[in-house]
């Protein structure tokens, strides 16, 4: 699971240098600001979802089950 939320947090900072960089031709890809929108979203509730999963799941190992 952390790996997963590393991954997914490397692609949100990748995502964010590109529009950095290249914000007209990103623009002309993604030329909708919903679209952007519902991408930066999705990535993070992933985020939020692995991250959960890792506390929890390190909580049950902590408690031996």
């Amino acid at each position: 699971m952390a790996i997963l939320a590393g991954l997914i947090g490397l692609l949100m900072v990748f995502f964010g240098l590109v529009f950095a960089l290249y914000r007209e031709e990103y623009r002309q890809i993604f030329s909708r600001p919903q679209v952007m929108f519902h991408a930066g979203a999705m990535f993070t509730v992933l985020l939020c979802y692995e991250l959960a999963v890792r506390h929890v799941i390190g909580r049950r190992l902590e408690q031996g089950k």
